[in-house]
């Protein structure tokens, strides 16, 4: 019902706005700059070559739709897909662990979801304006993100004092039933700037039990009351229905469905009190709730509940229902003088970890439990340039965590030096230490986690790079050499009860890419490579069945190779080919997958400037691969759409 209304308030305030419109294009565009590496406005070139930008105009030429499919072309990771389109979806940034990449909206932190990592599957690039990745440790900015962050940012429509309003529909057809419908909708003036958009997709899976349907909002709202008074406002929210198939080596299929609702309210202020200072307060509030249940304790449309049957024993210890209810205030000071920049601030969070049977029937394999924890932090940052044009950047933040954790230090160093005047010659090297609590999910699975104690882990890291411009074209290095100490895992005892553990590992690694236009800026090519030496230097991971000391870690192929090339020879058509590689992929103890080469094709034809005709074909090959043992990729899909601007 909450959601309903969200639906309806968004709707509500499109129709309100919608006056005046002119038949004049509205131009959307973003500055090229970034804001996630420090929280505050930095040229692209002056950042790392860890940190990436892609604008809307890359995300729709791509023709991308998922976050997942914009990370597989991404260096410095790779992505485990539990099946199809929704599926659980884990995200290795640099071999670190799947909850270690954090993933903010304007700056605030999505709900996180109950498989170890973020809903990666089910997030979509609804009124979405650019993307940007920070490979590498962001923990003294952004608790937490050990292995990195990723910052989506709302679609803002340029001033045009010609036409205010601008909206646009998206649908799109494809293989097994898919259907996707999105509508977008932008309104600017001198005072207010506001984007919306909605989303409804389907389809029926390419497995048995593994259909999907997703609905889906953002709402971004600016008001600037006058020259020192910003007020802004973000509401998000997904609403999706699952089946789950499970692992397919071991038969019968799971008969599994997974029901999920998500949203996120947070309200924001920014007081520039002078010039060279401004305060920023952001309260939120989010929640995640899954429903995880059997369908044979259910009626053939899986909405009535039916009586105890035959197999009710099975799956009475299966089917539960989990919450994340997460509050939280952030504010922080900048404050500017001449070649420094500062930021002092703290953050309030409260959360929230409830599990209960999803009938509400406790039973000795299926107890009700909760889990809460508040952490209170203070940070700082300061970045100075010299005259010579070098940058340095300090970062230190210190959280204290109640009950189980104790507190933790973290901090990091960068400095970037020009290599040439023109400032299009960059070496950067960066060290930091990170701290974290281990993942709510490893812990909740212990019945005495009431009664444990907990060690932080600790990420010990170190990164040197270059990024160089010539021409329309871009070339970047980094490699990076990173330790994680203390990672909560699990064992067995003589009688198969889960036991506490820890593990060490460490990752070493760089990536390389080169990226650009050539003939006549009408070919816009990226090629990138990473390599990654990823291994347990201590402990048992999983239990010993994913290795143990000297062992690789598992589903983090050593070598990743991405080849992009969009030709565009006029305004109105594109074509475009992505190659994706992972080669020498290892999996759990005993398994040694084959090479991983997945191609997809797509392009778009417009045949005015408001409406265009698209398409993609995923895996083109049509080679069905395993990600992960047990859980097959989608063979060849096709797909096609049409776009219409009003």
């Amino acid at each position: 019902m909450l959601l309903r209304t969200f639906y309806f308030l968004s709707l509500l305030s499109c129709s309100t706005l919608i006056f005046a419109e002119s038949k004049q294009k509205t131009i959307i565009e973003l500055d090229e700059y970034i804001i996630t590496a420090s929280r505050s406005e930095q040229k692209l070139m002056e950042s790392s070559p860890s940190v990436s930008l892609w604008k809307k105009e890359d995300l729709d030429n791509y023709i991308l739709s998922n976050i997942s499919d914009f990370l597989w072309l991404e260096a410095g990771n790779f992505i485990i897909p539990n099946g199809g389109i929704g599926k659980s979806t884990s995200l290795f940034t640099r071999g670190s662990e799947s909850n270690h990449t954090s993933i903010l909206l304007n700056g605030r932190r999505l709900p996180s979801g109950f498989s170890g990592q973020h809903d990666l599957g089910l997030l979509n690039f609804v009124n979405i304006g650019a993307t940007e990745y920070v490979r590498g440790d962001s923990s003294s900015l952004y608790a937490g993100a050990l292995g990195g962050v990723i910052n989506l940012r709302s679609l803002t429509p340029k001033i045009n004092i010609l036409k205010k309003v601008n909206e646009e529909i998206e649908i799109q057809y494809g293989s097994n039933s898919y259907e996707n419908i999105n509508y977008g909708y932008t309104f600017n003036d001198s005072d207010i700037i506001f984007s919306s958009g909605i989303e409804h997709l389907v389809s029926d899976g390419f497995q048995y039990n593994s259909d999907f349907k997703r609905l889906s909002h953002n709402l971004y709202f600016d008001y600037k009351l006058n020259d020192f008074l910003n007020l802004d406002f973000q509401l998000f929210s997904y609403s999706t229905k699952l089946g789950v198939i499970g692992n397919t080596n071991f038969p019968p299929n799971s008969e599994e469905r997974n029901n999920t609702t998500a949203w996120l309210v947070s309200p924001g202020i920014n007081f520039k009190n002078s010039e060279n200072s401004n305060i920023r307060v952001v309260a939120s509030k989010s929640l995640n709730e899954l429903e995880a249940f059997y369908v044979t304790r259910f009626d053939n449309n899986f909405t009535a509940y039916t009586p105890k049957d035959n197999g009710y024993d099975l799956y009475d210890n299966r089917d539960k229902i989990y919450k994340e209810n997460v509050k939280n205030i952030e504010a922080f000071w900048e404050f500017r003088g001449n070649k420094i920049n500062n930021i002092l601030g703290f953050l309030l969070d409260k959360r929230d970890y409830i599990v209960n049977p999803y009938d509400g029937i406790e039973n000795q394999n299926n107890q009700s439990s909760v889990f809460s924890f508040n952490t209170n932090s203070i940070f700082f940052q300061t970045i100075y340039e010299n005259i010579r044009g070098s940058i340095f950047k300090l970062g230190i933040r210190h959280d204290d965590y109640d009950k189980f954790f104790g507190y933790g230090n973290v901090g990091n160093f960068e400095i970037s030096h020009p290599l040439d005047f023109s400032n299009n010659f960059r070496l950067f090297f960066k060290a930091s230490f990170g701290r974290v609590p281990p993942d709510i999910n490893s812990l909740t699975q212990f019945d005495n986690f009431g009664l444990l104690s907990f060690d932080l882990e600790t990420l010990r890291s170190q990164e040197i790079g270059f990024k160089k411009l010539f021409d329309e074209n871009e070339i970047g290095l980094v490699c990076f050499f990173n330790e994680i100490f203390n990672l909560a895992d699990s064992s067995y005892d003589q009688n198969w009860n889960a036991v506490y553990s820890l593990v060490d590992t460490e990752q070493n690694g760089f990536e390389a890419y080169i990226k650009g236009l050539s003939l006549d800026n009408k070919l816009n090519y990226t090629f990138s490579y990473s390599y990654l030496d990823a291994k347990i230097v201590n402990g048992l991971y999983f239990g010993g069945f994913s290795g143990t000391d000297g062992q690789r870690l598992i589903r983090r192929p050593k070598h990743k190779i991405v080849a992009s090339v969009v030709w565009e020879p006029s305004k109105r058509y594109n074509l475009g080919i992505n190659c994706i590689a992972g080669l020498n992929r290892e999996d759990s103890v005993g398994y040694r997958f084959e090479d991983l080469i997945v191609v997809r094709i797509f392009g778009r034809y417009a045949w005015n400037k408001d409406s265009s005709l698209f398409f993609r074909v995923e895996n083109v090959s049509d080679k069905i691969y395993e990600y992960t043992s047990g859980f097959p990729a989608p063979p060849r899909q096709y797909y096609l759409g049409i776009e219409k601007k009003f």
